[in-house]
């Protein structure tokens, strides 16, 4: 008990000896150091070790020892021996003869007993406290709980201690982070930059090795080391794109750890004996700029909170490898944008084109520090570029690089500069001097036109930059702008003095009224303003056989007479067309008619009077390409001063023919002006006649359409009627029309009477259908009848005869089918006891209202009738529906509902009803627009509708049914009145009870 008392006494002071751990901050191995040297005091052991498991793993690693010698670093796999059981389970353990337990490691040579304990936090075990004896059973029960115990405190202390240490190193990191972040982002030399990041960045991660890994200059994915301590000779190594732990992160973006480079087959050695590799990239805007490279040759010397750290310092380094290089462009720009304004001051102030040439050439290469340096422009006839200036490339200017070879044709074919960091390994390449490596072209642009070619050449793989091209471009842009200001103004002084020899030309030929002299006059002003040689004047040939013929020429030897099919050749052409044509090379054009030997370039414009071709003006070269549209364009003005003076040299000639022929002309003149004169009486009388008939005509036409287009009998004879007071003036027009019954005359229409005393001229005539008579046409007229007018009566007659006999057949046929739709109204009612006589005494009811109700006689017809067939649609229900007894279901429903639709249809053809139909289909509908079919409202529903629905619900409240026996008169009206601004108008109900009362 007195041992067991001593043991819990030292156990006592170790406990306050591990507080005081906790707050010493010690390294990691300090602090362990301390804790086991406790438990050899306290426990009196000899042999005692701590592990602990990396994060992330289940394997044990032997942190620190004492009496085991060199064990530190070893790893016990997952769950062997006894303390990986121990680290597992949570729960202690003494085995009292190791050499008997299948688990046991050996530790130690002569290990028997060994006691482990596990290092708990909470719940969480973050370790191993073991010991080991060489006496077998050296530790009991009482022994393990002390220890458990110890193992809890030494637990807390090893974090607390170990936490406190990592703290304090982290702060201090961070102080040293915060230093050298201050002190790179003021250095704006990259080199002295490079050098003061690895050095800070050492001190503050008590690194001996590292490095910074760039890309390589002029190449887009080899990386180099720039800048190295404790690496050896290293700096300039090119690393291959994509290989090694720096490639990898530089291509992914992505920091990483690597515990053991040996066993890392990307890895690429930095130094003998490095083990543990940590690389992170240097990330500026979102772009990866280079790496920040740190090795060991400790594995897994690097931890998590190292990297970030480590990330953390690289973030400041590339901000300020970033800033360097700013300021560095800044300056270099400045510097070239300065020449590149002395430039722009420079090549406007002249106005000669190959003078700009070489100022621009002077001015880039000292921008650039070139020296090689050329300006290309399109060689004639787009074969290619001609070299029109060089610097540096020795006697090279008017070289010509074929069209589809160079960097410099790619470049004028695209449009956009390009930079070739090797030519030798571009196939386009065309050598420009001996040694030239990288090549540089940018476009001489205007606008949208690419006029040529600035271009450049180093003997350095890489050369040049992309500041480069940029200065480069833009001193492109000021040659190509001098170009054009240099060639504009060369332009200018060549169209005054054009311009000036088109005046003269203008005044002196429109003084001369002889033809060929006007075109012998244009020949020779037209080729001293163009410099031609060759120039012809072609116009249609006299004769008039179609063909055109050469005129005048100058330069063609003789051709004057030479005849050129229309619509042949170049002249042909552009006669036949109206457009003026220039060609490039003749040879190439199938259209051509050798002019002279040897001409290879042609222009033709037509000379135009008002719109007519009048002839072409043409031009030939023995050069390719040898007129540009400029000239083309003064060659038109010549040409329209040619259409000018020809105008007038013809017109002079045709007043004078035109005189010589205007006496006899005058003669001729006033011997027809008599003849028109006695012509003109008759043409007016028969003027007169003319429009007499063409209006009775027309007329007759008219009345022939109205009197067919009707079927109805009334309207037709009134349009008869109508027509015929039209066509003749007449006092008095009677039709008669046989009645079909007494085979009498009737008179069925007539206009106007004749007056008593007052003589008159008659026309009766028969309307005859064939040989049927079926009438009389009878007209009387105070002035009477022409022939021509009683052929036409007579015409009239005959169509009218037809369409009131179509109209009459009209009207018996809709009489029979009405008779017959009473008949089977009749005969639905006669299917049903109950209903019998019902649509009669529904249509005496409505008429009764309608009186009631004033309405007007025509309209009391139409009601009467709604209301006589309101349920003929009836016949469309089968009697199974129509004449159940009880309840229908609500599709027998539907099909009843639907009778006013197939009521509606049955009534569709019966022209004469005019409008029951409507009444017929709506006479269920309810003035508050619940009805049916159509939910009509209100005044919505046609009057007659609302009328036969009062008259339709009366008759049938007050008349037996199989489902109930008769209501009442008085029960009745109350149902309805009831209903009154519902179902039914209030008015109609109104009137009800008034006929009912009367």
């Amino acid at each position: 008990m007195a041992d067991i008392l001593v043991k819990l006494k030292l156990l006592g002071g170790a406990a306050l000896e591990m507080n005081k751990i906790s707050t010493l901050g010690e390294d990691s191995l300090g602090v362990l150091e301390r804790i086991l040297t406790l438990a050899m005091q306290a426990l009196e052991l000899k042999r005692v070790a701590i592990l602990t498991n990396d994060e992330g793993s289940r394997d044990l690693l032997v942190r620190s020892a004492i009496g085991y010698g060199a064990v530190i670093g070893k790893v016990i796999p997952a769950g062997q021996g006894i303390c990986g059981t121990v680290f597992l389970s949570g729960r202690p353990e003494v085995v009292g003869d190791v050499t008997k337990d299948p688990r046991y490691v050996p530790g130690l040579e002569g290990g028997r007993t060994e006691m482990a304990a596990p290092l708990k936090l909470d719940d969480r075990v973050i370790g191993v406290l073991d010991a080991e004896s060489p006496v077998e059973d050296a530790f009991d029960e009482i022994d393990l709980e002390i220890f458990s115990l110890f193992a809890a405190q030494a637990a807390t202390a090893m974090h607390n201690g170990l936490q406190r240490g990592l703290m304090e190193r982290r702060n201090r990191r961070l102080a040293l982070l915060n230093r050298a972040a201050q002190a790179v982002i003021s250095i704006t030399d990259e080199d002295e930059l490079l050098d003061k990041v690895l050095k800070m960045a050492g001190e503050a991660m008590e690194l001996k090795r590292v490095a910074l890994v760039m890309p390589a200059e002029g190449k887009a994915f080899n990386l180099v080391v720039r800048a190295a301590i404790g690496y050896g000779d290293v700096v300039g190594k090119v690393i291959p794109q994509g290989e090694g732990i720096n490639g990898t992160v530089f291509q992914t973006g992505q920091a990483e750890i690597v515990d053991d480079v040996t066993q890392d087959p990307r890895y690429v050695p930095g130094l003998v004996g490095g083990r543990c590799e940590m690389a992170v990239p240097l990330r500026s805007e979102g772009k990866v700029i280079g790496v920040l490279d740190a090795e060991s040759p400790t594995v897994k010397a690097f931890g998590v909170e190292d990297m970030q750290l480590f990330q953390a310092f690289a973030n400041h380094a590339a901000t300020a490898i970033c800033n360097a290089r700013f300021m560095g462009d800044l300056a270099d720009r400045a510097r070239r944008m300065s020449l590149l304004n002395r430039a722009a001051r420079a090549v406007t102030s002249s106005l000669e084109a190959d003078e700009v040439l070489e100022r621009i050439l002077t001015l880039v290469s000292d921008a650039l520090e070139l020296g090689r340096c050329a300006v290309l422009l399109p060689a004639e006839g787009g074969e290619g570029l001609i070299v029109k200036s060089a610097m540096g490339y020795g006697d090279v200017v008017g070289k010509l690089i074929p069209r589809g070879q160079g960097i410099c044709n790619t470049v004028f074919a695209s449009a956009r500069a390009e930079i070739v960091d090797d030519v030798s390994k571009d196939p386009r390449y065309v050598s420009g001097l001996k040694g030239g490596r990288a090549e540089m072209a940018a476009p001489l642009r205007l606008d949208n036109d690419v006029i040529g070619v600035l271009d450049a050449e180093s003997e350095k793989i890489g050369g040049f930059g992309e500041h480069d091209l940029e200065v480069f471009t833009a001193f492109a842009h000021q040659a190509a702008t001098a170009l054009r200001n240099a060639r504009f103004m060369a332009s200018l002084r060549k169209r005054a003095h054009r311009l000036t020899l088109l005046n003269r030309a203008s005044r002196a030929v429109t003084t001369v009224l002889d033809l060929d002299k006007v075109l012998d006059s244009i020949l020779e002003m037209t080729a001293d303003a163009l410099d031609f040689e060759r120039c012809a004047i072609v116009m249609p040939d006299r004769s008039g056989d179609g063909e055109l013929v050469v005129r005048a020429a100058r330069g063609y030897e003789d051709v004057i007479g030479k005849k050129i099919p229309r619509g042949r050749g170049i002249s042909g052409t552009v006669f036949e067309t109206g457009r003026s044509e220039l060609i490039g090379d003749v040879t190439l054009d199938p259209r051509y008619i050798t002019g002279v030997k040897g001409g290879r370039s042609e222009m033709a414009s037509p000379m135009i009077v008002e719109t007519e071709v009048i002839g072409i003006l043409d031009a030939e070269s023995p050069v390719v390409n040898s007129f540009e549209a400029e000239d083309l364009e003064v060659f038109e003005a010549f040409a329209s001063v040619a259409a000018t003076a020809v105008r007038n040299a013809r017109l002079f000639r045709a007043m004078e023919d035109a005189n010589t022929t205007l006496k006899a002309n005058l003669m001729e003149m006033e011997r027809l002006n008599k003849e028109l004169e006695a012509y003109s009486g008759q043409v007016a009388t028969a003027r007169d006649a003319l429009e007499r008939q063409v209006k009775q005509l027309t007329t007759l036409h008219h009345a022939g359409q109205a009197v067919i287009s009707s079927l109805d009998l009334d309207t037709t004879l009134k349009a008869i009627v109508s027509m015929t007071q039209e066509i003749v003036d007449s006092s008095s027009t009677t039709i008669r029309l046989i009645d079909q019954e007494t085979k009498e005359l009737r008179i069925k229409v007539q206009v106007g009477e004749e007056k008593e005393g007052e003589p008159v001229a008659r026309i009766d005539l028969p309307l005859k259908v064939g040989d049927k008579m079926i009438g009389m046409f009878e007209l009387a007229s105070v002035r009477g009848y022409g022939d021509e007018e009683k052929r036409l009566l007579e015409t009239l007659a005959s169509q009218a005869a037809i369409a009131i006999e179509n109209a009459r057949l009209f009207e018996d046929t809709q009489r029979t089918y009405y008779d017959t739709l009473r008949s089977l109204a009749g005969a639905l009612e006669a299917r049903d006891s109950y209903t019998r006589g019902h649509s009669q005494r529904v249509a005496d009811l409505s008429l009764k209202i309608a009186e009631h109700l004033e309405v007007d006689k025509e309209e009391r017809k139409e009601i009467y009738s709604a209301a006589l067939l309101h349920d003929i649609g009836k016949i469309g229900v089968r009697d199974e529906i129509l004449l159940k007894p009880g309840k229908l279901t609500d599709d027998e429903m539907e099909i009843i509902r639907s009778h006013p639709i197939f009521g509606d249809a049955i009534l569709a053809p019966l022209k004469f009803l005019g409008k029951v139909t409507g009444m017929v289909k709506h006479h269920h509908e309810r003035w508050d627009g619940k009805g049916y079919p159509d939910g009509l409202a209100a005044e919505q529903i046609p009057l007659a509708s609302r009328i036969v629905a009062i008259s339709d619900t009366y008759d049938a409240l007050t008349s037996d049914r199989p489902y109930r026996s008769r209501r009442t008169h008085e029960e009745a009206l109350a149902i309805i009145e009831e209903e009154s601004g519902s179902q039914f108008d209030p008015g109609v109900v109104d009137a009800l009870i008034g006929v009912m009362s009367a």
